[in-house]
């Protein structure tokens, strides 16, 4: 049984998770919200289960989609790259090297065109005419364990060509300044620093392979072009925080939300460091913060898999 199963309808699925948000709110074990609603979804937008706060995505190990955009001007044989510096106000990666536009899909908007267009006005006052010029060039996917959670995200990519005299700005806030650089430059500071915003190098690694600045002789280049594109965790294994991951593969088959508890059924080896069980119950407002956030990862295995 899955929670599909326990709560048929999209509204009810999406109310019981913003009820046990507010509780993780209350609770103090999720920080803050974003207030962007992402789909929960195995697939595209049409098939959405629920609708989860961005901020609590990597708490549920929920798949996340966003859109990144290599801006860059071509001096003869040579490319340079526009590269922004994060605002110090950000929340996530103050100060950081980003790429000209980048940013998730939210619930609600009709097309990914659209989404590009957004982001390109408001991270870099790019006008409508000059962004629905970016290609789609590839895709990335990734999944690691951050400090909220799993994040098995994927990451649409575009070249943008832009002319030699457009200067962006930014518009939101977001950004403090750009700067165009040779793409020499670009990759030195990929290949030698952790300036750039995480996800942002592994964009532009693909764009330096598909430029050809990253040689198919190199002795890493099929292992790196193989893991720009790595499969995102089967549902019900999830990588240990902090742990070995014990043998074989751990489910949750059901998940109920309701009051103040969630009843979390799980196959017979559990975690390690989490007593083995089978239909216990945690209640949210307990004293054992860590089964909280054991238990949230596993929500991500019954949406999946209904």
């Amino acid at each position: 049984m899955g929670l599909c199963d326990i709560l048929p309808s999209f509204e009810d699925r999406n109310q019981a998770l913003q009820d046990l948000l507010a509780e993780l709110m209350a609770d103090r074990i999720v920080d803050y919200l974003h207030g962007e609603l992402y789909p929960v979804t195995p697939g595209d937008q049409a098939q959405a289960l629920m609708l989860i706060d961005r901020a609590c995505a990597p708490y549920f190990g929920v798949r996340t989609f966003g859109q990144h955009v290599n801006g860059f001007v071509r001096d003869g044989e040579r490319l340079h790259m526009w590269v922004a510096r994060r605002a110090a106000n950000r929340r996530t990666y103050p100060g950081y090297l980003d790429h000209l536009a980048a940013g998730g899909l939210p619930w609600g908007l009709m097309t990914l065109a659209d989404n590009l267009r957004k982001e390109c006005r408001e991270e870099a006052n790019i006008p409508v005419a000059l962004a629905d010029r970016a290609r789609p060039v590839s895709l990335v996917t990734y999944c690691r364990d951050s400090e909220r959670g799993l994040k098995p995200d994927v990451i649409y990519c575009y070249d943008l060509e832009l002319p030699p005299d457009f200067e962006p700005r930014g518009a939101d806030g977001e950004v403090e300044s750009f700067s165009l650089w040779p793409v020499e430059r670009v990759m030195e500071t990929v290949r030698e620093s952790d300036e750039f915003k995480l996800n942002c190098n592994l964009v532009i690694i693909d764009f330096l392979g598909r430029h050809g600045y990253i040689s198919p002789d190199s002795q890493d280049y099929l292992p790196v072009v193989q893991g720009l594109r790595a499969p995102c965790p089967e549902a019900g294994t999830v990588p240990a925080r902090g742990r070995k991951q014990i043998p074989g593969r751990v489910v949750v088959n059901l998940v109920v939300i309701g009051g103040n508890r969630v009843i979390v059924q799980t196959s017979p080896s559990f975690r390690q460091g989490v007593p083995e069980s089978r239909g216990q119950e945690w209640p949210v407002a307990g004293t054992q913060p860590i089964y909280h956030f054991e238990i949230y990862h596993y929500l991500r295995s019954v949406v999946i898999n209904t």
